[in-house]
């Protein structure tokens, strides 16, 4: 069973924040979480447009407004999406999801690769306490007040 701790690699300039968590649900429930706006908006963001088609569109808005968008580059058969990650000019980076059948449940890998260095580090806690959010939000539970989710997994992460 992976461990539910995210990784942080930089080669360069160039960072890759990966997690892989085995949950309880099967993939197609998973990726309805993860790939319809009516999921993400359960345990991700406030409010979702999510495209259902290579080229379509993303677009995100977190709770303080914060806003992401990207187009979806890589969509298929309820086990693969990408898309980008872009909240400004100068700020793109990229997602990538995997769902692999494991038992009854679901390998979930994710993969955020092109943040700028001086914020990968803030977005590794950030990626845990939203897959608890998910874990939580699957297993049919509230997903828990955010600020907290977010403060107790920063300090797993902490130098």
């Amino acid at each position: 069973m992976p461990s539910d701790t995210g990784t942080l690699s930089l080669a360069g300039d160039v960072t890759e924040i990966t997690f892989e968590r085995q949950l309880d649900s099967p993939p197609s429930v998973v990726w309805q979480a993860i790939a319809t706006a009516d999921g993400v908006t359960r345990w991700l963001v406030t409010e979702a447009d999510m495209g259902d088609v290579v080229g379509g569109e993303v677009r995100l808005v977190f709770g303080d407004d914060a806003v992401v968008s990207g187009t979806i580059t890589e969509r298929s058969a309820e086990l693969t999406l990408a898309h980008g990650w872009d909240y400004g000019p100068d700020a793109r980076s990229a997602v990538a999801w995997s769902l692999t059948p494991s038992g009854p449940g679901t390998l979930l890998a994710l993969s955020h690769r092109g943040l700028p260095p001086d914020q990968a580090r803030g977005y590794l806690p950030g990626w845990h306490a939203y897959l608890d959010r998910l874990a939580s939000v699957l297993a049919g539970e509230e997903s828990g007040d955010w600020a907290a989710t977010y403060a107790a997994a920063a300090e797993r992460y902490a130098d």
